[in-house]
């Protein structure tokens, strides 16, 4: 054995009584998040995930009349696409998209998240 631990914070780098960095969190559910609100209907369904060529993406819970629309991530957060949702279900084209995956977020019509699911395109 070449140590104890004797601290239950996580740092990123701690070398006897001296850290650097912040701590990263005090326990698991400060990373995941919240359980998710049971009262909140809303879900977004890709069929395929992964996409070869299009998917059909729907939107169950929202309402096309918030202003909704649809911004597309890369990995690197770069947005890669985004487009104005006028229907709850729509096909989904990966046309001008490299393999990889993608973050599909769900916006009002202020900017505020509605909803983000994860996409794989092989």
């Amino acid at each position: 054995m070449y140590g104890s631990v004797s601290d239950s914070t996580l740092v990123y780098f701690k070398k006897a009584n001296e850290t650097s960095g912040r701590p990263i969190a005090p326990d698991c559910k400060t990373l995941l998040g919240n359980k998710p609100d049971s009262t909140n209907e809303t879900s977004i369904e890709v069929h395929p995930n992964p996409v070869i060529t299009e998917a059909t993406i729907t939107l169950n819970g929202y309402d096309p009349r918030d202003g909704l629309q649809y911004v597309l991530y890369d990995y690197s957060c770069k947005k890669v696409r985004e487009d104005e949702i006028s229907i709850t279900s729509f096909i989904f084209n990966r046309t001008g998209l490299g393999n990889g995956l993608y973050i599909f977020v769900i916006c009002d019509r202020n900017g505020n998240v509605k909803g983000k699911i994860k996409i794989a395109i092989i």
